[in-house]
């Protein structure tokens, strides 16, 4: 994701219609990042001996499964309004990860 912010913005070349792609490139970013300091935060602390459907990182992970797609949603249409195309992949690609840790999240649940 710093890789993509980096190319946005060395590239600068934004118009109106490219509004999407920076939409879908900040919530795919504070998915990732969501995802990211919530696997952090509990594998920093005390081990948990709570079930999978009590423990609270393993429902916070599976949250993923509900904001992924929003951001795979965001790229969609950020594709059709002409977005460039390597913003677009990144989008999609980067969402898909967290798409997977949700569902496995959410099926120990």
């Amino acid at each position: 994701m710093l890789a993509a912010w980096v190319k946005v913005y060395w590239a600068r070349e934004w118009k109106w219609r490219n509004a999407f792609a920076l939409i879908a490139l900040s919530v795919v970013t504070v998915n990732a990042i969501y995802g990211a300091g919530t696997f952090l935060y509990y594998e920093s602390g005390p081990p948990s001996h709570l079930p999978p459907w009590k423990d609270p990182e393993i429902l916070d992970l599976g949250l993923l499964s509900l904001l992924a797609p929003f951001g795979m949603i965001l790229g969609g249409v950020a594709a059709f309004m002409g977005a460039p195309k390597w913003l677009t992949y990144i989008v999609e690609i980067a969402s898909l990860p967290l798409l997977a840790v949700g569902l496995m999240a959410g099926s120990a649940v």
